[in-house]
């Protein structure tokens, strides 16, 4: 597909609670959910756990959790991908994208894959990302950050994720322009991303 972002990472992060490694987190004290990726490239992933549904939409599924959908989205499922993970527990890996206001944008945001998954982590859904802090905004409680493409990979164009973001957090945050690795939750009542952790990070295009 064009215009999505290649990512490094093709299986759901393991649900455990992970320190950054000492020495090379110049702010140690941050637990990272997921862990810190091994590459230096730009991605942006939104892992969603929950039953899969089908909708009376032609072509809408959802992937449903205890207290409701989590996420609903149109995609060309073939039969049997439908086969394996309709009415079961999947994880979905989808390329977010968000409205400037900071809410998903439900149209724009592609499924790249769907699983069945063994395990039954608790429902819901989870972003890592990796690019380049655009902007903060204190006011609103949001900051941007920017995904280019990689070498070699899918994404043709760079685009910019609008994201929620505590204070606490913001005071925190590297100047604008560095590198960053965050995680995330996405709340489907408000269709919003919300960040829990950052840790600056170097990227494949930073000057030597």
């Amino acid at each position: 597909m064009a215009g999505v972002a290649q990512s490094l990472e093709s299986t759901p992060p393991a649900l455990e609670v992970q320190a950054s490694p000492v020495g090379e987190d110049p702010t140690p004290q941050v637990h990272l959910r997921f862990g810190e990726p091994k590459g230096h490239f730009y991605f942006a992933n939104l892992w969603v756990w929950g039953t899969l549904m089908q909708e009376r939409r032609p072509g809408f599924f959802r992937l449903e959790g205890s207290e409701g959908p989590i996420l609903s989205f149109r995609f060309r499922l073939p039969r049997w991908v439908l086969g394996r993970t309709l009415g079961r527990f999947s994880w979905g890996r989808f390329w977010p994208r968000t409205k400037k206001d900071g809410t998903l944008d439900l149209k724009a945001t592609q499924l790249y894959s769907i699983v069945p998954w063994r395990e039954s982590p608790e429902p819901g859904a989870f972003l890592t990302a990796q690019g380049r802090l655009a902007a903060v905004d204190r006011e609103r409680a949001t900051l941007t950050l920017e995904i280019r493409p990689n070498p070699d990979g899918l994404l043709k164009k760079p685009f910019t994720l609008v994201l929620l973001a505590p204070l606490s957090l913001m005071e925190a945050l590297p100047p604008v322009g560095n590198g960053v690795y965050l995680e995330g939750e996405y709340r489907p009542k408000s269709r919003r991303l919300v960040v829990k952790a950052v840790v600056p990070r170097r990227l494949w295009d930073d000057p030597e």
